[in-house]
């Protein structure tokens, strides 16, 4: 029952967005297949980067508040086994791509996080307040890293495990984890109020939100990018090329956000998105496209 209502959801959203849900479907599993296959020719790194993304979708279904909703809900068994089955259908797809490609580190993190991240809450209880790196900027890092620190700690020593192994693949994925992640911060928009009570133009509150988002995921990823070059300093091209594209990706999901504003972002903006990672430089197309779409949608709240 509980999955035939997501299904019915899933479908009027589709339909929402002008899209029937059986061709949603099948555009969806072209473009992922389509976009691993060429990943996979062109980058040693690319089945990282999707074990990633399966990660950030995987915690977002395991959002404390969702969860919590959840558990009252259903029995906890019933609840695990709910939990299990969505992160399997989050990872099917991948995970028979790497099968197919025979990438069998990504094969074995994708099964470990899915049952990983189906069985522990990523939540921090604690009466004290958790420090973190980013003071009192914008919202999204602080509130996100709190829920997340145990998942960057895992990250960082993934990447000792990388080093200890001399495997540079692996470390390229720690990197690209946390670019992942942290773009999952910018997936919810925020109350309009605490849009609103800012005093700036919408050209000047996309560039502030911008900046802070490159130099907050700056202070999680440079540390892993410095450690790896100075391992490999024969292949600091291919980490140049990982952070550049990651950071266009950030600024691209932050643009994404405020272009769907108020609103989730929308299959549009994740369809452009998706399209992007087959071809990294439509984000040169996409990321004006974005910035002009947030500031229509900015301009009411806004100066």
């Amino acid at each position: 029952m509980y999955f035939q209502l997501q299904f019915k959801l899933l479908n009027r959203r589709f339909k929402d967005l002008g899209f029937e849900p059986w061709f949603a479907y099948v555009l969806l599993l072209v473009t992922l297949a389509v976009a691993v296959h060429q990943s996979f020719e062109r980058f040693s790194f690319a089945p990282y980067v999707f074990v990633s993304l399966v990660m950030m979708l995987q915690l977002n279904l395991g959002d404390p508040k969702r969860t919590d909703f959840l558990k009252t809900c259903f029995t906890t068994i019933k609840f695990r086994q709910i939990r299990l089955i969505e992160n399997f259908f989050i990872a099917l797809p991948c995970l028979i791509e790497f099968v197919i490609y025979q990438k069998w580190i990504a094969f074995a993190l994708t099964c470990i996080s899915t049952i990983v991240l189906a069985l522990v809450n990523i939540k921090i209880a604690s009466q004290k307040t958790i420090p973190t790196p980013y003071s009192k900027q914008p919202f999204e890092f602080a509130v996100g890293f709190r829920s997340t620190i145990v998942v960057f700690m895992a990250i960082y020593c993934l990447m000792g495990i990388a080093l200890f192994v001399d495997n540079f693949n692996l470390g390229m994925f720690s990197i690209g984890a946390v670019f992942v992640i942290s773009m999952g911060f910018y997936t919810q928009p925020e109350n309009e109020f605490y849009v609103w009570i800012h005093h700036h133009s919408t050209h000047d509150f996309l560039r502030h939100k911008v900046k802070i988002a490159v130099l907050q995921v700056s202070v999680l990823s440079l540390p892993l990018a410095i450690l790896l070059a100075c391992c490999y300093p024969s292949l600091i091209e291919y980490i140049g090329l990982l952070l550049f594209t990651a950071y266009a990706f950030m600024i691209a999901i932050v643009l994404a956000k405020y272009a769907a504003y108020p609103n989730e972002i929308q299959l549009v903006q994740v369809f452009f998105l998706g399209l992007s990672l087959l071809l990294p430089f439509l984000l040169l197309l996409f990321i004006p496209f974005f910035y002009n779409q947030a500031k229509q949608r900015l301009t009411p709240y806004l100066k």
